[in-house]
């Protein structure tokens, strides 16, 4: 599991303009490609299923609440561009190819 609280830590973004959280990087990591990985293999995607696939994907391997953690990175990815909503209902999200 990772919990160390002597790793460096990021702040992350927020797409509204509030203030982001510091979470540990490791964490951070590798939340961005399970999330990456996910896309890959379903180009736009609910949020039920992309909470059921990480939560599949990292359980065991966090301590702490895996779907907190990704509404966090998500909440970021949106702010730095990489991913988008769609104007589906119900609201997707899909990643932007650059």
């Amino acid at each position: 599991m990772i919990n160390n609280k002597s790793e460096d830590r990021i702040l992350t973004l927020h797409p509204d303009g509030k203030a982001g959280v510091r979470i540990l990087k490791s964490r951070y990591d590798l939340m961005v490609d399970t999330l990456i990985g996910i896309f890959a293999e379903y180009p736009e995607i609910s949020y039920k299923e992309r909470s059921r696939l990480t939560e599949e994907r990292l359980s065991g391997l966090l301590d702490g609440s895996i779907l907190w953690l990704m509404e966090t990175v998500k909440l970021d990815l949106l702010a730095r561009g990489l991913i988008e909503k769609t104007s589906d209902k119900p609201v997707k999200l899909r990643i932007i190819l650059k």
